[in-house]
């Protein structure tokens, strides 16, 4: 139904940004998730992102170009929680766009940040602690190999992070099809 709304309102739909997400506390451990936890986590983060692209990809087939910007998460490289595999299939489902449609003029990116300064961080933090953001084994994907790294040593804050989507929209990007941006920190010289 909003698919259908925005193209009768607008003619077209050049950009759909899939960024709703949610991790809730009981989202820990693997073997400790309750059932009904990962239901919901799975719903929000992949089942809607999955949806957003079903019926968003036709309309931009249909006039040979658009762009699909799907919020994913450093978690989505590793971890055990119904948040970081959901990250990782929104990640997954970028590739596969990227790959299917991609010759037929639709482009899809990623951008996966670190924790982000929102009121639902705060919410985890006052429950779990300040340890949820500073804690190591935040994971970096290099090219030569997969290491661990120092905590982060600052949050995003919120307005800081909103210029990666318009950026990965805009004609600067036009020949990319797909790609993952993550938030650059500085890290030591040794690290790597």
């Amino acid at each position: 139904a909003m698919i259908d709304a925005v193209k009768a309102a607008h003619g077209r739909i050049d950009i759909v940004a899939n960024v709703a997400g949610i991790s809730l506390m009981e989202d820990g451990r693997l073997i400790e998730i309750p059932v009904e936890v990962w239901d919901q986590v799975v719903r929000v983060n992949l089942r809607g992102t999955f949806l957003m692209c079903k019926y968003a990809i036709p309309v931009m087939l249909a006039q040979k170009s658009g762009f699909v910007l799907n919020m994913s998460s450093l978690g989505g490289f590793g971890g055990g929680s119904a948040y970081s595999a959901t990250k990782a299939g929104v990640n997954t489902i970028t590739r596969g766009i990227a790959r299917l449609y991609g010759e037929q003029g639709i482009r899809c990116m990623t951008i996966a940040p670190g924790p982000i300064q929102t009121p639902m961080l705060e919410i985890s933090k006052k429950k779990l602690g300040e340890g949820i953001v500073n804690r190591p084994g935040v994971v970096k994907i290099s090219v030569r190999r997969v290491t661990t790294a120092p905590p982060m040593p600052q949050l995003a804050p919120g307005p800081k992070n909103s210029s990666a989507p318009c950026f990965c929209a805009s004609v600067s990007w036009s020949d990319i099809i797909s790609a993952t941006v993550g938030r650059a920190s500085r890290r030591p010289p040794s690290w790597t």
